[in-house]
């Protein structure tokens, strides 16, 4: 059995990973680039990725006899999740190979009401992030799952999956359920879990930014199933960034930006390189 785990970045791919695995007792991997576990991909496992839904991807997965998940998560919190994470993960910038264009979101003083963080909010990169998770909403036979319903429902969730994967009921062990908690995801060195909730949009941005990021993602949005009616008026900038404070207050110190180009910087030398 293979199962292909395949959603935008910071929609929930890795607890899910890991509840489904241990569930289905799959040997469990994550790559950046489907290339590279072509010629040693287990029989049985279950793989996670951050891809697009390209020809030569969707042959792969069906020649390999993969089952295909992808998770939806609201944008609006995807975007904060992104935010906080590049302060502790510079290996984001392999996202789609770079062309999430994370490069101003890796300084560690940039938060919610920073113009560089707004103006990837509306960017092609920040397209290209959403759009993984969007372009498997349409792949046929895909199994859905919502965030907020697994972070709501786990037990449930994952169960109604597992069980459509193998066609047969089957229960998650109340051991695994235990075992990747949100203390688990806070404890690994990048500092993958924050809070474990839904909704913290509705807190970090005024209603002005949510009706600049709903426009330039609508399609996104309305075919999802997520709005911003919920945006609140009274999100000021000073009251984002008060709360954003709280927020983070417990943080450990981000580690120092590596000695290293970014992929999308080092994308854009090698074409200046082949032009000249």
């Amino acid at each position: 059995m293979r199962v292909a785990i395949i959603a935008s970045p910071r929609s929930g791919n890795s607890w899910l990973k890991k509840l489904l695995a241990d569930t289905l007792g799959l040997e469990e991997f994550a790559v950046h680039n489907w290339h590279e576990v072509i010629n040693q991909l287990p029989e049985s496992c279950l793989l996670q990725i951050h891809w697009y839904r390209e020809p030569g991807f969707q042959m792969f997965l069906r020649d390999n006899g993969f089952k295909i998940v992808t998770i939806t998560r609201h944008p609006l919190d995807i975007l904060l999740s992104v935010l906080r994470f590049c302060k502790y993960d510079q290996n984001n910038a392999r996202w789609l190979e770079g062309n999430c264009n994370l490069d101003s979101l890796f300084e560690q003083e940039v938060s919610p009401t920073c113009p560089a963080f707004l103006n990837w909010c509306t960017s092609f990169g920040c397209e290209n992030l959403l759009s993984v998770t969007y372009q498997w909403f349409h792949e046929p036979d895909v199994l859905k799952v919502r965030f907020e319903e697994l972070l709501h429902n786990p037990r449930e969730t994952i169960n109604t999956l597992a069980s459509r994967i193998v066609g047969t009921s089957i229960s998650i062990p109340d051991a695994v359920l235990e075992k990747y908690n949100l203390l688990y995801w806070k404890s690994l060195p990048n500092k993958h879990g924050w809070q474990g909730k839904a909704g913290l949009w509705k807190e970090l941005y005024s209603r002005r930014t949510c009706r600049a990021i709903y426009e330039r993602h609508q399609r996104v949005f309305d075919v999802l199933g997520y709005g911003i009616d919920d945006a609140m008026a009274s999100n000021s900038f000073q009251k984002i960034a008060e709360r954003w404070k709280e927020l983070t207050a417990e943080d450990p110190p981000p580690p120092p930006p590596p000695k290293t180009t970014f992929i999308s910087s080092l994308l854009a030398g090698r074409k200046k390189e082949l032009v000249s």
